[in-house]
């Protein structure tokens, strides 16, 4: 019975670390998981700072060139306005002072204003023109600047969404880490108890097994003393009815209790020898 128990301990012993030994490998693949993820998260991460940084490469030139743009609408500006001021005419008259002087003054006012007004009338489509077509091209070269804005603030809150998202894996990989180890050390903690009973056991058994294999050799001697006293006792009664009939036909009675109590002392000495 007591070898019965051992064995049925030792064998849920085997399951129970069986069982720890196939918790350990799913701790162990998820963790094997987990460090895969973060490893991907950290890839797609420097591959998002890569782009980052093309964006803001390319922002700067897409200011550089705005810049640029800007200054030559200011030189174009400059430049028609000098070309405006160059339309003007100026012109002397050496008239003879017998005229009137006021009239002819007059006159020629009204001819320059006629002349300044058509001059600006010409000019004044092709400013406008040359205005909207400026403006044009600003507004043209502000809506990719604006598309690029609002892509790199897309970007940005990206990267910030999984820069939290990198942080919340690495804070559950510590969780997870330190929920490993701690397993492990009370698998390894349980596992050496375990161990340490087995080996008391299978200690225990070793000795029930000596004291086994002692008591039925105990038994074994004790059986074999039996019967070879069984058969002493036998072979001296035999002996003694032999005796005794002899006695009987040779000598009388007084001979024969004579040699009953010889023969039966002499198997007392025979058996207390024995």
């Amino acid at each position: 019975m007591k070898n019965a128990e051992l064995s049925l301990e030792v064998d849920n012993t085997k399951l129970t670390a069986d069982n720890f030994k196939s918790k350990y490998k799913t701790e162990l693949s998820l963790l094997q998981f987990i460090t895969a993820d973060i490893k991907e998260v950290k890839t797609t991460g420097s591959h998002l700072q890569m782009e980052t940084d093309c964006l803001k490469v390319e922002l700067q030139m897409l200011n550089e060139e705005l810049s640029c743009l800007k200054k030559d609408h200011q030189e174009d500006i400059v430049k028609l306005q000098e070309d405006q001021s160059k339309c003007q005419v100026k012109v002397e008259v050496n008239s003879q002072p017998a005229n009137d002087l006021t009239k002819a003054l007059e006159e020629m006012r009204e001819h320059y204003k006629v002349i300044v007004w058509s001059s600006n009338k010409k000019t004044e489509p092709w400013l406008v023109s040359k205005f909207r077509q400026c403006n044009y091209q600003n507004t043209m070269a502000l809506e990719p600047l604006q598309t690029q804005k609002r892509e790199v603030t897309l970007l940005r809150r990206t990267t910030q969404n999984l820069e939290a998202e990198l942080e919340n894996l690495h804070n559950l990989k510590a969780s997870r880490m330190a929920t490993l180890t701690e397993t492990e050390q009370n698998y390894a903690a349980q596992l050496q108890r375990m161990q340490n009973i087995i080996s008391r056991r299978e200690d225990e058994l070793a000795k029930t097994r000596a004291e086994f294999k002692q008591m039925s050799a105990d038994g074994g001697i004790l059986h074999y003393l039996k019967d070879l006293l069984e058969m002493e006792i036998k072979t001296y009664g035999q002996l003694m009815d032999a005796e005794e009939i002899r006695m009987d036909t040779s000598n009388g009675p007084l001979r024969t209790s004579t040699s009953k109590q010889k023969a039966m002392s002499i198997t007392c000495k025979s058996l207390f020898i024995s």
